[in-house]
C-alpha cells in the first residue's frame, strides 16, 4: 500500500512538474516573440524609415550645401551671412526646401505622430518636440515664398542635431536588440 501511494504521488508530482516547467517554458517563449515582434514593429514601422529619410536629407543639404554655398552662410544665419547669400543662392536654396528637404521633414513629423506608441521612450523625446516646431516653422516661410514674399529663408527654429543623432541611435540600438533576440530564437531552436 505504501508504495502504491509513494508510486501515485511520485507520478502526480511528475505530471504537476511537467505541467509547470511546459507553462513557464510556453510563457518565456510567447515573451521572446512579443519581444522581437514590438522590435520588429518598432524598426520597419517608425526608425526604419525615420532613419532613412532623415540620413538623406542630411545628405540632400550637405550636397547642396557644398555645391552652392561653399563658404557656409547657410549655416551661420547671422544678420551679415544673411546679407552675403546672393539671389542665386536663395532661389536654389528655396527650390532644394520645397522640394526635397521640407517634403520629406513633413513624412518624418508625420511617421511619429503616427506612430507615436512605438517610440523607445515613454514620452515624445524633448528633441523631436524641437524637429516638429522647426519644420512647422518651415511651413511659415514656405507660406511666404507662395506669397511673393522672400525676405525670410529660414525657420526661426534652427534644425536640432540631436534628433538626427536620437534616431540614428534608436535605429542602432533597435537592431542591436533585433540581432540579440533573433540569436536567443536560434539558440533556442537549436536545443530543441
Amino acid at each position: 500500500m505504501n508504495t502504491a501511494l509513494i508510486t501515485a504521488t511520485a507520478s502526480i508530482l511528475a505530471v504537476g512538474i511537467g505541467f509547470l516547467l511546459t507553462h513557464w517554458s510556453t510563457a518565456r517563449n510567447n515573451r521572446h516573440r512579443d519581444q522581437l515582434a514590438r522590435v520588429q514593429t518598432q524598426l520597419s514601422q517608425l526608425y526604419g524609415p525615420m532613419y532613412a529619410m532623415t540620413q538623406s536629407n542630411g545628405i540632400a543639404y550637405r550636397a547642396m550645401r557644398d555645391r552652392y554655398d561653399p563658404e557656409g552662410l547657410f549655416d551661420q544665419r547671422t544678420p551679415e551671412s544673411m546679407e552675403q547669400i546672393d539671389k542665386n543662392q536663395r532661389e536654389i536654396y528655396r527650390l532644394w526646401m520645397t522640394s526635397v528637404l521640407q517634403p520629406t521633414s513633413r513624412k518624418v513629423c508625420d511617421l511619429l505622430l503616427a506612430h507615436a506608441h512605438l517610440l523607445l521612450d515613454e514620452a515624445m523625446p524633448e528633441c523631436a518636440m524641437k524637429y516638429f516646431t522647426h519644420v512647422r516653422g518651415y511651413e511659415v516661410v514656405l507660406a511666404q515664398w507662395e506669397a511673393g514674399e522672400y525676405a525670410e529663408l529660414f525657420s526661426l527654429v534652427p534644425y536640432p542635431q540631436e534628433f538626427t543623432d536620437y534616431v540614428a541611435e534608436s535605429f542602432k540600438t533597435l537592431q542591436a536588440q533585433q540581432s540579440q533576440l533573433l540569436a536567443n530564437r536560434r539558440s533556442r531552436t537549436s536545443h530543441n
